[in-house]
């Protein structure tokens, strides 16, 4: 019976020494990947970070171990004990794979052909995080995502934080050239009620009335922001409590400005906090971790802050259409005057 050749493709032979450190590292990756989810760092952005930057540590021909073990002493041949040695090390190794996470949806779902590519929408301003996303919403999901169309052309992410209530904000952008904006709840519950407020009630826009309806592309919650929301109370808004005079609110947009898709809707400073509201509860969990890794953040407390748009629904009072005569002249009610709110 012919014994197997311990240098084939199915195992290799390294020294105790190198074993130990291959051991070694692969228990500090796994106790820094562990820190940094504690910490607030969605596995999604891990996994995209280190595949990303895999192409700065490419591997060299001395890195090669497959290469260098075919270089053998002349006369080698295996003994029973080092045959008995390389297949245990060929199960420990099997064993300590570092497995991909494989998630229960797509992480990058394919683009419906009406939608332009990731490349040319990267070119037009922020764009969704794709790991949020999902292809067109199928029966067992629930929808949370709606699209504001009829915008008027000066609106901005403030104004639409401003008209929006019944539900904190999962993510939410806007697309100024096509004129619509897309926003997602963290409760389908709350798009509900304001899809259903809007149809009854109307929502404005800088005295212009919008549309509102279910977007197609609708978002989902993965559990991993899910908890994050549950336990830590993580939202899209921060506040950084105590903050110095020499952190300014431009000051603070320059520094989230290196972060992909990441909007600064408002900052503002209100008894020595600074408060502020972003697009994105993932990436402001992202933003919060890249403050608290810097010098010019050290000591200060930067926490989650309650979203405005999780108020309650309440019906507001728009101006009514005042007719207008043929030359121009509003027809006014002369008993304008003796009216009061308590007339009404």
């Amino acid at each position: 019976m012919a014994v197997p050749d311990p240098l084939d493709g199915d195992s290799t032979t390294i020294p105790s020494s190198q074993y130990g450190l291959l051991v070694q590292a692969n228990r500090e990756y796994l106790s820094l990947r562990h820190a940094l989810v504690s910490g607030g760092v969605d596995s999604d952005t891990l996994d995209v970070l280190i595949s990303n930057n895999l192409s700065l540590f490419p591997l060299s021909p001395s890195d090669d171990h497959c290469s260098q073990l075919k270089k053998t002493k002349p006369g080698y041949s295996p003994t029973r004990r080092s045959q008995s040695r390389e297949n245990d090390f060929t199960r420990r190794s099997r064993n300590l794979q570092i497995r991909p996470i494989i998630h229960s949806q797509p992480a990058y779902p394919p683009t419906p052909p009406s939608e332009p590519s990731l490349e040319e929408e990267a070119e037009d301003g922020p764009l969704e995080d794709p790991q949020d996303e999902e292809p067109p919403q199928s029966d067992d999901r629930p929808y949370r995502s709606l699209i504001l169309t009829a915008l008027p052309s000066t609106t901005t992410l403030l104004d639409i934080t401003r008209v929006i209530r019944g539900g904190a904000i999962m993510r939410l952008y806007l697309r100024e050239r096509d004129g619509y904006a897309h926003i997602s709840f963290v409760e389908p519950a709350a798009a509900e009620r304001f899809l259903l407020f809007a149809e009854r009630n109307g929502v404005y826009i800088r005295g212009k009335k919008i549309d509102v309806a279910w977007d197609e592309r609708q978002s989902y919650l993965t559990s991993s922001l899910a908890n994050r929301i549950t336990a830590f109370g993580a939202s899209r808004n921060l506040v950084i409590r105590y903050v110095r005079r020499y952190v300014t609110a431009e000051s603070i947009r320059d520094d989230l400005e290196h972060i992909h898709n990441l909007e600064v809707v408002k900052v503002h400073f209100s008894d020595g906090h600074a408060f502020i509201s972003l697009n994105n509860i993932a990436l402001a969990m992202t933003a919060r971790n890249c403050m608290h890794s810097r010098q010019k953040y050290k000591g200060m407390r930067i926490d989650f802050h309650p979203d405005e748009c999780a108020q309650p629904l309440r019906v507001e009072k728009f101006p009514k259409h005042v007719s207008v005569k043929e030359d121009g002249i509003p027809l006014s009610n002369r008993f304008d005057a003796l009216l009061n709110d308590s007339d009404e």
